[in-house]
């Protein structure tokens, strides 16, 4: 630990018969240091499973969405719109606290979800930018975890606006992008139907 010698610390290096001096190994310098990066290691493994958010919170939030998604026929737009975004704000403020990895993932889902539920909102309010920004943010956060279904819909979203606006190429175009990544989902069926809409 010193850096100094056993014997310059009146140690001895050799064993005699009978010595009550206890013998000791000179540590390496450097050997403290590899007990520090294990701390900070274990430090870590223990903020990754640190988290501000309780077990019941996602399925919770989850809950709700789905609940939203379902009154999107039903709700009149604006209410709905008002709704969504106070989900909107408690979950980026949860995202702004402690998570763990896969809560961050499923927080990030829950917020894709949302803002494609906004954009849909959105378009039928006649706020088209605002309906565009939303639907590329939902994009955008299910590319970013890597959710086809979300992605899909984000898609299809593009090519429901097209279709609306009569540019059927591009309700083409935007119907099989979302096929390329939508996998065995209902955003899938809903693609398919785009396609031949927009054919």
């Amino acid at each position: 630990m010193t850096g100094l010698q056993s014997d310059a610390l009146g140690f001895s290096s050799s064993k005699q018969a009978g010595s009550r001096l206890i013998e000791a190994a000179v540590m390496p310098i450097d050997a403290l240091k590899g007990g520090a990066e294990l701390y900070g290691t274990m430090e870590l493994a223990q903020q990754l499973q640190a988290s501000d958010v309780g077990n019941g919170t996602l399925e919770a939030l989850a809950e709700a969405v789905d609940l939203l998604c379902r009154a999107y026929p039903v709700v009149p737009a604006a209410t709905l719109r008002d709704r969504t975004q106070k989900r909107l704000a408690q979950v980026n403020h949860l995202l702004a606290g402690r998570l763990t990895l896969d809560q961050h993932r499923e927080l990030l889902v829950i917020t894709g979800w949302l803002t494609a539920l906004l954009s849909c909102v959105h378009y039928d309010l006649g706020e088209r930018e605002e309906a565009e920004t939303a639907r590329r943010a939902a994009f955008e956060m299910g590319r970013q975890v890597g959710h086809g279904e979300l992605t899909g819909w984000a898609h299809e979203m593009s090519a429901w606006f097209a279709l609306v606006e009569r540019r059927y190429e591009d309700v083409v175009t935007a119907a099989r992008m979302g096929q390329a990544v939508a996998g065995t989902s209902s955003a899938m069926v809903q693609l398919t139907l785009q396609e031949a809409r927009g054919l």
